[in-house]
């Protein structure tokens, strides 16, 4: 099954490159339910072990035509954040990046780390690098890429950079947000 699913992925996606060895691989597959069935959106994929000092918490992620622009690519990017965070992992997608997948990640990786000032901030927590990537499961590399995007970063002197964010922008971000609580995961057999 995994493997037609890399075959399937590879009439919609220019950049992806069938593998042999799928069995390395967990897929995540996400499916709409009607009326009429279970109808196949997409999935992604995440390689087992990481052979990089770097977990790679996404290898391919792929949403069927029919299916795009309903924000399924999105919720299956927060997903795999959100199992990184189940089992303790920090981690990026695999790279490199298509165009669209760079495009998807980064809306991504702008919510997750507004999400994780949110949060610091409620806890009284000081936001670091650090902290932003511990809460938020990205690498401090990409967590930097989101702060830039966000253009939220002043110089303050001495004093060092000021982070200063909407608060308002919390309510939408809250919208669009993974229950996570609803979430029943395993982790892969060691």
């Amino acid at each position: 099954m995994a493997r037609r699913i890399c075959l399937l992925s590879k009439l919609f996606l220019i950049d992806k490159v069938t593998l042999d060895d799928v069995h390395f691989f967990s897929f995540n597959a996400l499916f709409e339910v009607d009326d009429e069935g279970f109808h196949f959106v997409g999935y992604f994929s995440k390689e087992w072990m990481s052979s990089s000092s770097c977990v790679n918490t996404l290898s391919c992620v792929m949403v069927l035509p029919p299916f795009r622009s309903k924000g399924y690519g999105s919720f299956l990017v927060r997903l795999s954040y959100e199992i990184a965070r189940l089992e303790g992992m920090v981690g990026t997608p695999e790279r490199p990046l298509s165009k669209s997948g760079n495009a998807l990640f980064r809306k991504v990786w702008r919510e997750e780390v507004l999400l994780a000032v949110f949060a610091l901030s409620e806890q009284g927590s000081p936001v670091t690098l650090g902290e932003l990537s511990k809460v938020s499961s990205l690498i401090v590399e990409d967590v930097l890429v989101a702060l830039q995007d966000l253009n939220v970063l002043f110089s303050v002197g001495k004093q060092g950079p000021l982070l200063v964010v909407n608060a308002s922008e919390k309510l939408e971000l809250l919208k669009r947000r993974l229950a996570a609580e609803k979430l029943y995961w395993t982790s892969a057999p060691s």
